[in-house]
């Protein structure tokens, strides 16, 4: 498993420095954007799968032993330990990865399972999220900067390069960048060129834009405060078979889970299916889209407050979409069956966002539709979910 950013609680400088400086200030300054906005959705996510990292709020002082302060030994130990969408360590999830000797073991693991962090953020919810905690004493550790420096937060580096056309060599403007499944919000500028911050450990950048084949580009570990320059980066455009192979073999290797949509994709030919790059490129209402496509102009869903919506406004009854007298039983509304591979609480399909959807599966009848997503008399939908 590679991790793309350490919390380094360096517990020398706690004991030379003046009392409070494990505790990190509870300021708005240093809370994360999501902090308010407790996710109930139990997936533990990796730090390559969110928009922002836990924060270091409070971290208790620590009891050294003897050993280590009298003999003047260095020690130092890696955990791996899951952050709760609350903030608080999930502590049964502590455990020791590297150490340089046993000293240290027992204090760090109460240290770490007594922190609390601002929780790391997916896009705007809190969520559980796996980090990596290196805790040391002594050693190289001199560093005398503000509690949040020392606690390793800000460990970055920058990512430059441009990308471009594999056949004319001209820019590729409007390219959406991503770090390993998230998205970074940035985009080629009209020059092709990108400019991001990303975590030290060792990542994969993808450049997506519809038309082309994605790029991933493997990036090794780096050095916090350095720049990387990737050069140019070239993306060949969809024209032929062995393009959209090339396609959805990056998604694959980008989102495995897809493995099976595109499976589906390739077996069942009476269905709907949107790839990533289709939603990329289509964006807005997924049942509006859904709903325009052949065979789903008359399915209705369950509404987020238990309502049916058959495509019509109290206001001005059915939209120009639904046939205002159906003749005959494949018009008549149906209601559709909502199906996801996402964990936690289940969503209505007015719940769920573009944007949080990779790929989209949707079936017309019970006779186009695999036998693991059968259970409406009509249409089903699978969402692929980020």
């Amino acid at each position: 498993m590679s991790w793309s950013r350490w919390f380094v609680i360096p517990l020398g400088l706690l004991i030379v420095t003046p009392p409070g400086f494990g505790q990190t200030p509870d300021t708005a300054r240093a809370r994360t954007s999501c902090a308010v906005s407790v996710s109930t959705d139990t997936t533990i996510f990796e730090l390559t799968e969110v928009t922002e990292p836990p924060i270091v709020r409070h971290i208790v002082v620590p009891r050294l032993p003897p050993g280590l302060v009298q003999g003047r030994l260095p020690a130092r130990v890696v955990l791996s330990l899951v952050v709760n969408a609350d903030g608080n360590v999930d502590s049964s999830s502590a455990a020791i990865l590297e150490r340089s000797n046993t000293a240290l073991d027992s204090e760090a693991l109460r240290i770490a399972k007594a922190a609390t962090f601002w929780p790391g953020c997916r896009y705007d919810d809190a969520v559980r999220i796996r980090v990596r905690l290196p805790i040391q004493y002594g050693g190289a550790t001199t560093d005398t900067q503000s509690g949040r420096q020392a606690l390793g937060q800000g460990r970055s580096r920058t990512i430059k390069g441009t990308v471009v056309d594999s056949a004319n060599h001209n820019p590729v403007s409007q390219a959406a960048i991503y770090l390993g499944r998230t998205a970074t919000g940035q985009r080629t500028r009209h020059d092709g060129t990108f400019h991001i911050s990303a975590a030290v450990g060792p990542l994969v950048l993808m450049v997506r834009r519809w038309g082309y084949v994605p790029a991933l580009v493997t990036l090794p570990e780096g050095i916090a405060g350095t720049e990387m320059d990737l050069g140019a980066t070239s993306m060949r455009q969809l024209k032929t078979d062995p393009d959209r192979a090339a396609a959805q073999d990056a998604d694959v290797r980008m989102y495995p889970e897809l493995a099976r949509f595109y499976d589906h994709k390739a077996r069942y030919r009476q269905g709907v299916f949107l790839t990533p790059d289709d939603l990329q490129r289509v964006g807005g209402s997924l049942f509006s889209l859904i709903r325009q496509k052949p065979g789903f102009l008359f399915i209705c869903y369950v509404t987020r407050k238990g309502e049916r919506d058959c495509g019509q406004q109290a206001s001005r009854g059915r939209t120009y979409i639904m046939n205002p007298n159906p003749t005959s039983a494949e018009q008549q509304p149906c209601l559709l069956e909502l199906w996801t591979n996402a964990l936690g609480p289940r969503r209505t399909l007015d719940e769920v966002q573009t944007d949080d959807v990779l790929a989209v599966e949707a079936y017309p009848d019970p006779g186009a539709t695999p036998q693991e997503f059968t259970g409406s008399p009509c249409a089903a939908i699978m969402l692929w979910m980020k």
